[in-house]
């Protein structure tokens, strides 16, 4: 299910230019059978994730990072195929999960690059949002 999944990124990139950014890389993720599978490894998928990656990259959008499903490979993996702008989503569905609540406060976490990830020629998303909108 996720390589069906992360083939079908690129037809949705080629079929609309209707959006900026892509969301939920990794939405198959949250019906990997823990039961039957065991833990989720991203290194089985990481060649999917990474073409997935760089064709969202090259396509000029940003990639949205989930924080209610942090996973410290995306950023990573991101920057490393080309990525230059990302978006924070916290699937906040209802009011008491609002920006000032607990599941957005995982933004703080999102913010903090893991070490190891190349940061050179990534855009800040909060610069980059506000000169958007004051060009408009």
């Amino acid at each position: 299910m996720v390589w069906a999944y992360l083939g079908e990124i690129q037809r949705v990139l080629a079929g609309s230019e209707a959006f900026a950014v892509f969301c939920h890389i990794d939405y198959a993720v949250r019906a990997w059978p823990i039961a039957t599978a065991g833990p989720f490894d991203p290194r089985r998928f990481e060649e999917g994730f990474r073409t997935a990656m760089r064709a969202i990259a090259v396509s000029g959008r940003a990639l949205e990072i989930n924080t209610r499903h942090l996973r410290p490979w995306t950023p990573q993996w991101w920057a490393e195929e080309g990525g230059r702008a990302v978006t924070f989503g916290s699937d906040a569905t209802s009011p008491k999960h609002s920006p000032t609540t607990s599941p957005s406060r995982r933004h703080d976490r999102a913010l903090r690059i893991p070490p190891r990830t190349p940061t050179r020629g990534l855009l800040n998303p909060i610069k980059s949002a506000s000169k958007t909108a004051d060009a408009h």
